[in-house]
């Protein structure tokens, strides 16, 4: 199963509802209309997916397995985000 068929369609598309309602409502800067860094973007939504998927597998080499990536990798991106396994 893909990353994001496992977010599935509805989980996605909320998300991308939730960028772009921000994006136009107002920046980290608080100024209405201006664009979000794609860092910040992607480190927040990094964040909300792995939160998300921590709890849908039972170890980090089964959710890297599922993600197509080391399991370091995912271990680094928890410690980084301060998710906890």
């Amino acid at each position: 199963m893909s990353q994001w068929e496992e977010l599935g369609n509805s989980g996605l598309e909320s998300r991308v509802s939730q960028v772009k309602t921000h994006m136009t409502e107002q920046d980290h800067t608080g100024h209405k209309g201006e664009v979000m860094p794609l860092e910040q973007v992607m480190e927040a939504y990094e964040k909300e997916y792995l939160t998300h998927l921590v709890g849908k597998y039972t170890s980090v080499r089964a959710m890297a397995k599922a993600l197509g990536v080391s399991h370091t990798t995912i271990q680094n991106k928890l410690k980084r985000h301060g998710i906890v396994k």
